[in-house]
C-alpha cells in the first residue's frame, strides 16, 4: 500500500514537471520566434524531426517520452536565444 503511494505521489510529480516544462518550451519558442527568425526555421526542423523519431505530439509528449533529449532541445533552445 505504501508503495503505491509512494508511486502515484512520483507520477504526480512528473506530470506536473512535464506540464511546467511544456508551458517553459512554448514560452522560449515565442522568445526565440521574435528574437531570432533566422535560427528558428532550423530549430523547428530539428526538433520536429525529433518528435517524429520518438513519436510526439508536443512537448508534454516529448518530456514524457524522453526527459534527456527534451532538455537537450532546451539547453539549444536556450543557447540560440542568448546569440542575439
Amino acid at each position: 500500500m505504501k508503495a503505491k503511494l509512494v508511486s502515484e505521489s512520483l507520477n504526480e510529480n512528473f506530470n506536473q514537471l512535464a506540464h511546467m516544462f511544456a508551458g517553459e518550451m512554448e514560452s522560449l519558442e515565442d522568445q526565440l520566434i521574435k528574437t531570432n527568425r533566422g535560427a528558428w526555421g532550423e530549430y523547428e526542423k530539428e526538433s520536429g524531426d525529433f518528435w517524429t523519431k520518438i513519436g510526439a505530439r508536443d512537448w508534454l509528449d516529448v518530456y514524457r517520452k524522453d526527459p534527456m533529449g527534451a532538455y537537450a532541445f532546451k539547453e539549444k533552445l536556450e543557447s540560440l536565444i542568448n546569440l542575439v
